[in-house]
């Protein structure tokens, strides 16, 4: 099932119906408007539905069940409908009644997590393969990847994350700054929404509003502004640049866009959160550049479809592995 979101259609619906069908579009993959999920995401009312639903969804990332699963068939094969948003509204109830079921499930450490209240102890968050949205003591939310980690202190405006990528929307305090440290690096709110990313080599820093300052750096810190990035690499220099609008909300919608990016670099972000992984052995290969929009968590798919474009090859190693081999 597959279908195209648009403003107009969102107009329409309630906060929950339009969870409902934002969640369908994320598992279809079927191309939205830059930013139109960004936008919507930003109401309360919104965020707060969007944030109900994906917990009741993440049950079946916690749990192997065969009644939750036959609930959640249930629940696709309410079919999209634009002359008729009842079908919406079923659609949403079903995720509604499969949180019912799973029940503690959702207090699982890979479940759904509850806002972190102003007198919680420390915490620690991990994903596996969906998508987390935590609201903060202050009021500040945290939005995690899938196959990340972040720990999070009493009470207090510093999160240290150890794996993966998040999303942040501060809420600022000139008196407390809120801050992460991801790596060697400390980023530091000046009034912002931000992502922060790391890998095994690298830190990357990308600011959608407000501005955010890098410290760690051996020359100084840096100061970010809407629409750049900072990639901090071991061994090299800082390197800052223009980011795309509308890239924000793509990997909550299970996307990733690739901008002339090494091969290496796109199958780091293509096996996250996924069983199957993609492995590349050759420095050739790794080496090689490859630019478009593709699934995440598909590295079959992906692989092939690069296969056609590059001098690569694809070969199957065992149920979970797949290598990509420079072809002659």
């Amino acid at each position: 099932m597959s279908v195209r979101v648009t403003a107009a259609i969102l107009r329409d619906l309630s906060p929950a119906d339009a969870a409902a069908l934002w969640m369908v579009q994320r598992d279809s993959g079927t191309p939205v408007e830059a930013g139109l999920f960004e936008a919507w995401l930003e109401e309360p009312d919104n965020a707060g539905a969007w944030g109900r639903l994906e917990n009741a969804w993440s049950v079946f990332d916690a749990v192997e069940d065969a009644e939750l699963d036959a609930l959640r068939a249930s629940a696709l094969a309410v079919g999209p409908d634009r002359r008729d948003h009842r079908h919406w509204r079923a659609f949403a109830a079903a995720a509604v009644m499969i949180a019912a079921v799973g029940g503690g499930a959702l207090l699982l450490p890979h479940g759904g997590e509850p806002p972190v209240g102003p007198n919680a102890g420390p915490m620690t968050v991990v994903t596996a393969g969906t998508i987390k949205t935590i609201t903060l003591a202050d009021g500040s939310r945290m939005t995690l990847d899938v196959d990340s980690s972040a720990r999070i202190p009493a009470g207090g405006r510093r999160v240290q994350l150890d794996r993966g990528r998040a999303v942040f929307a501060v809420r600022h305090d000139t008196a407390r700054p809120f801050s992460v440290v991801a790596g060697a690096r400390t980023i530091v709110d000046l009034g912002t929404r931000f992502e922060v990313g790391i890998a095994a080599s690298a830190v990357r820093v990308t600011v959608f509003e407000g501005r955010v300052r890098v410290d760690g750096a051996a020359d100084g810190g840096t100061l970010l502004r809407p629409g750049q990035t900072l990639v901090a690499s071991d061994g090299q220099q800082d390197a800052v640049s223009t980011t795309r609008a509308g890239s924000e909300a793509l990997w909550q919608q299970g996307l990733a866009e690739f901008n002339n990016v090494t091969l290496a670099d796109a199958a780091e972000q293509i096996n996250a959160g996924s069983e199957v992984k993609l492995v590349i052995l050759d420095p050739r290969v790794a080496g090689l550049r490859v630019s478009g929009r593709f699934r995440l968590r598909e590295p079959l798919r992906f692989a092939t479809t690069v296969a056609e474009i590059l001098p690569v090859r694809v070969l199957k190693v065992g149920r979970a592995r797949i290598e990509l081999r420079y072809r002659r």
